[in-house]
């Protein structure tokens, strides 16, 4: 009974998750598409490209010359490089493509968190400041599309974050399915709704009156979560931009894989152990429903975890009804196998969203692979006490790069 009890508990908690993404997809089907590419026009807005780098040199040329081909009047946006305590050639490279660079080295505190807050404090004169990562690319009319969404009163955007790599290798593309299923049917239909959304490291744009009002100090593994929180707690929404793209390479190896997702989710498991239990209270406190829907964001955006908890639970069940049959046991086993089903039905969505070849399908082969990978992955960050320490991702040279 006791073991029937314990998997129902267990099962519950996964299946809200889970109604909770298929909820959202249904509403995913509602939402507008991309609107038109802005019209041409005179823009109202400035705009800083900030881009932190540590030892870039085999890929920061890619993104400089996307920035460098920005459909956008040059003499209103500028790009500045962030080189962080750079051993390679980052700081040539930079140079080389004419953009300014600002170098810290010494004793100044590491990683991308504190380069960002460093950097942020000393440029100024911009109404919008764009954050990307140095193996990306940014759409062409990314800046217009910045300023049509500043003019209609947005005030901090969070760009459609995609593989560039998806058919690489396995690793790549089941990655790439679980980013389409992120996008698409999670962030998409809540930003239209008014739900929270969270920024995800690379193509967030900034307004200077949020970053007057909300300085960056954000700083681990996870800074990006961390400032989302900190804008919520300030009144500030985050509004998700499908019609504007930056597009990154995917991890193609289990390596590469195992590197990224011990920092993100043992980052975003050590957040959300924080600042969970935080925000349902203020939420009660300040009968505040986007703060709730933060606390149950933080947790539904680490879906390795959701798994885990969904596959205890189906354990215990299975547990139950062989040691103790009975009805709840019965019944247990039954809303179990019910979450795996909606739970493949979830992941078929991102599957066909982003399109079948005969490739693919042998890819999806390895998704069991994969899956278990993700779930011990997850096991490890919950019995861990602190975030993981920070490890650089890896990074390959970039075909005709000028670096």
């Amino acid at each position: 009974m006791l073991l029937a009890v314990a998997s129902l508990v267990f099962l519950l908690v996964a299946g809200s998750f889970t109604v909770g993404y298929l909820a959202l997809a249904a509403l995913a089907r509602r939402v507008p598409g991309a609107p038109p590419r802005p019209a041409a026009g005179v823009p109202a807005h400035s705009f800083a490209i900030l881009i932190p780098a540590h030892n870039e040199e085999a890929v920061l040329a890619r993104v400089l010359r996307s920035c460098q081909q920005l459909d956008y009047p040059r003499e209103r946006y500028q790009v500045f490089v962030i080189a962080d305590h750079c051993t390679d050639a980052t700081v040539a490279v930079a140079r080389s493509h004419g953009v300014q660079c600002l170098e810290r080295d010494g004793n100044a505190p590491r990683g991308k968190g504190a380069a960002l807050g460093w950097a942020l404090a000393r440029i100024e004169g911009f109404d919008g400041y764009v954050i990307v990562d140095a193996d990306c690319t940014l759409d062409c009319h990314a800046l217009k599309e910045f300023d049509r969404l500043f003019t209609a009163g947005h005030r901090v955007l969070q760009t459609n974050n995609v593989a560039g790599n998806p058919d690489d290798s396995f690793t790549s593309y089941l990655a790439a399915v679980a980013n389409r299923l992120e996008n698409e049917f999670f962030y998409r239909p809540k930003s239209h709704h008014g739900l929270t959304v969270f920024l995800r490291g690379t193509g967030m744009v900034l307004h200077r009156e949020v970053l007057a009002r909300c300085p960056w100090e954000a700083d681990g593994q996870v800074e990006d979560s961390t400032y989302t929180l900190a804008l919520l707690r300030a009144g500030e929404r985050v509004t998700f931009v499908g019609s504007v793209r930056v597009v990154s390479d995917f991890p193609i190896s289990g390596e590469e894989l195992r590197r990224q997702r011990r920092r993100w989710v043992g980052g975003n498991l050590a957040v959300a152990r924080r600042e969970v239990p935080r925000l349902v209270v203020e939420a009660w406190r300040r009968r505040s429903w986007l703060l709730l829907d933060a606390a149950w964001t933080l947790l539904a955006n680490i879906r390795s975890l959701v798994l885990l908890v969904l596959g205890a639970g189906l354990l215990l069940a299975a547990a139950a009804a062989l040691i103790a049959p009975g009805p709840l046991a019965v019944a247990a086993v039954g809303l179990g196998l019910g979450l795996v089903f909606l739970n493949g039905i979830y992941f078929a969505l991102g599957v066909l969203s982003l399109g079948l070849t005969r490739q693919r399908l042998r890819y999806l082969l390895a998704a069991p692979q994969t899956a278990a990978f993700m779930l011990a992955l997850a096991l490890t960050g919950l019995l861990r006490r602190s975030a993981p320490p920070w490890l650089l991702s890896v990074r390959r040279p970039q075909v005709g790069t000028d670096a």
